[in-house]
């Protein structure tokens, strides 16, 4: 809430800054305030109605937000404000296609081609293609070519949907085309190498004669000098004939002596099989033929010493190559990289310290260094590592894997307080970016239940530390917990969040939980049966079971429902929940729960009653406990119930229950009679201990103790 307060009032600060508003609607969304970001877009809209960068973020987030009609109306305003760019009509169209409005998806990805020129209606054969419809695709290609037959890209869009249709002879057709127009100029070498590498591909895709026939033009063309021609054989031997691949590369390399992209696949293949010196030799000529790549050239040899197993001579290279930049921290972490190939570990750890203090933002590095911080045996050093990659990266998936091995790491060295405090203030600073709310959500289940087992069992200090702690998190802790709650895209951290919330105490999340547990799912999206539903049945009484484990009584009107559902489970889970909440208003709906159908439901109701101080509880738990027809297990609960309030006007039905029953139930009755110590039952509860002929009888010893004056404090 102080996070936003800062955030609204920057906003009114600075009104013309879109980026705050923008921010701030993104907060919004996060904590469940969807009418005030919905607002605050609309208001943002308003004031930059021509600004098609804020109009794409605005539309970008109603997407995010399954907004999709808000969405679709932000496109069609981008396209008409930027008419000439087909990127907005683009997206429009896949907007309407995701929808499921394939006509209205056509119709819009058409209106590329209303300019008449040759690149609307290539584009929109591209875009026809990528969606399966290769024969007007085909035909939008054709009219672009018409109107401009010397672009090579509209010839390899062609061959792209040729090649989807698995027409190759026709896609090489196209390359052949593609070749005649990108010159064999020096500036077009990267070009043709792609197109070269592409039009091999397709070529040995179409085989036949054609591939027979190209090849043999090669080799012919190439033993007369032709130079052109041996890049194509280059890359033919490599999908075809590798054996011929080296002799070919070396010939070339004399006819073409300062092409270094020769010299290294020269190189590869001549590390492929194993003649390390000559790929060597030819390094140090690609070394003093480009002086600017020669920290990479030793690098290079100092991969290829290691795999000679030269050590001492990789480790050399290896610092040659460091020398000639010595501020980069890439050359330490080769080194360090050829020091763990070496499984000299302390050198590699030396080199990799340096690497990570010279670049606080090499994940690589840091990955690596913790590893070996680990296998060293200081977890703690490594928990650091995980941490900073936390706190200074903005690659989502490094953020996710630091935080993962970080849990996994500090929930053994038992100081996963101390990330908590790293992620949980990044969860609201970088809202934006989902990873740390999951990832704090994720940690919560690794600590809360550890946290709530100390507080339970362990000694004086221990309970109140683990106390002090769980209400920490209880104050900052709900908020992320409760967004995770509302994620229907990701059922695994609502079960997280169910799992988590019943622990923390804090009884504010209970109406969130009951709100979950109601939401019953959209009519064509149940299937009898089905395992979807099956789930998320699952995780809906689980939520309803977490807000019973709350005992918050502000809940008991919504979940009163509940007791009339179809499935047993929701039944049972809400008659604990109305139970727990220990509100006289629970009385009458646990009792006509003791008429459920279900035994189990009919347990729960017992249990809930005997949690109630009231004067109609020990008449209702009486008549239970008196029905010899219920399940041994209900009348064991209702004993235990009357136990628990010590309801002494009750104890007829308690020496009925001990009389008539061996089992649960007796020794439930024997144990509430202790309870009440009356000494008049004495004498039924020797007579039913006799009874059990040398069954387990220790609720009847117990009890005998306490109303014989023997247990009494």
């Amino acid at each position: 809430d102080e996070a936003l307060a800062q955030y609204e009032a920057v906003v009114r600060a600075a009104p013309g800054e879109a980026r705050f508003q923008i921010e701030l609607a993104e907060r919004y969304w996060r904590r469940g305030h969807e009418k005030k970001a919905l607002e605050t877009l609309t208001r943002l809209r308003g004031r930059f109605p021509s600004d098609p960068g804020v109009l794409s973020a605005i539309a970008d987030m109603y997407t995010r937000w399954g907004k999709e009609d808000l969405a679709i109306a932000e496109f069609e305003r981008l396209a008409n404000l930027e008419p000439e760019d087909p990127g907005h009509l683009i997206t429009l169209g896949e907007q309407y296609w995701q929808k499921g409005d394939k006509t209205k998806a056509f119709a819009t990805w058409k209106r590329m081609t209303l300019s008449g020129k040759a690149s609307g209606f290539a584009k929109h054969g591209e875009v026809l293609s990528e969606h399966g419809n290769t024969t007007d695709a085909l035909a939008n290609y054709e009219k672009a070519i018409k109107l401009d037959d010397k672009n090579p890209e509209f010839y390899k869009g062609r061959a792209a949907v040729y090649e989807s249709k698995k027409e190759f002879a026709r896609a090489v057709e196209d390359y052949d085309k593609v070749l005649l127009l990108i010159e064999n100029k020096p500036q077009n070498r990267i070009p043709r190498r792609d197109a070269r590498r592409r039009y091999v591909a397709l070529l040995a895709r179409a085989g036949g004669k054609k591939e027979s026939d190209r090849k043999t033009e090669w080799e012919t063309k190439f033993k007369s000098g032709d130079i052109d021609a041996g890049y194509f054989l280059i890359e033919y031997y490599a999908k075809r004939q590798p054996t011929e691949l080296l002799k070919t590369l070396q010939l070339q390399r004399t006819r073409v002596p300062d092409d270094q992209e020769i010299i290294t696949e020269l190189v590869k293949a001549y590390r492929g099989v194993r003649k390390f010196d000559e790929a060597v030799a030819l390094l140090l000529e690609l070394a003093k033929l480009a002086p600017s790549r020669e920290a990479d050239v030793y690098t290079q040899i100092s991969e290829i010493k290691t795999e000679a197993r030269k050590d001492d001579e990789a480790i050399e290279w290896a610092q040659k190559a460091q020398q000639k930049s010595p501020s980069n921290p890439q050359g330490y972490e080769k080194l360090g990289e050829r020091y763990v190939e070496m499984q000299r570990f302390p050198e590699a750890i030396g080199m990799y310290e340096k690497a990570v203090k010279l670049d606080a933002h090499n994940a690589k590095a840091h990955f690596a260094l913790a590893q070996l911080y680990v296998q060293s045996g200081e977890p703690l050093k490594a928990a650091e590592l995980f941490r900073n990659i936390i706190r200074v990266s903005n690659n989502e998936e490094e953020v996710g894997k630091a935080a993962s091995a970080a849990i996994d790491l500090e929930e053994m060295t038992d100081t996963l307080g101390g990330l908590e405090k790293v992620l949980s203030p990044l969860s609201f600073m970088m809202a934006h970016k989902r990873v740390y709310r999951r990832k704090l959500v994720e940690l919560y289940l690794r600590y809360v239940p550890r946290l709530v087992e100390r507080g339970r069992h362990g000694n004086d200090e221990v309970k109140k530390a683990a106390k002090v702690e769980l209400e920490r998190i209880g104050g900052h802790g709900l908020q992320p917990l409760l967004e995770a709650l509302r994620d229907e895209k990701d059922m695994g951290q609502q079960r997280v969040a169910v799992a988590v919330l019943g622990d923390l105490g804090n009884k504010g999340a209970a109406p969130p939980l009951v709100r979950m547990a109601r939401l019953e799912p959209a009519k064509d999206a149940r299937s009898l049966g089905t395992l979807a539903e099956t789930v998320a049945l699952e995780v809906r009484v689980d939520a309803l079971v977490a807000a019973g484990r709350l005992g918050a009584s502000s809940i008991l009107t919504d979940v009163l429902p509940l007791l009339d559902h179809q499935e047993v489970a929701m039944r049972e889970a809400a008659t604990f929940t109305i139970g727990r909440t220990g509100d006289k208003r629970a009385v009458a709906p646990l009792v006509k729960a003791l008429g459920d159908r279900k035994s189990t439901v009919q347990t729960l109701a017992c249990l809930g009653l005997g949690q109630i101080a009231d004067p109609r509880v020990g008449s209702a738990l009486a008549t239970a406990l008196a029905d010899t027809r219920k399940d041994d297990a209900t009348r064991a609960a209702c004993a235990y119930a009357l136990g628990v309030r010590r309801n002494a006007s009750q104890i007829p039905a308690l020496l009925g229950a001990l009389a008539d029953n061996r089992a649960h139930t007796q020794r439930l009755a024997a144990w509430a009679l202790g309870q009440i110590g009356d000494p008049k039952t004495l004498g039924p509860l020797i007579r039913a201990y006799f009874a059990r002929a040398g069954s387990t009888a220790e609720e009847l010893v117990w009890a005998i103790g306490r109303t014989s004056g023997a247990g009494l404090a």
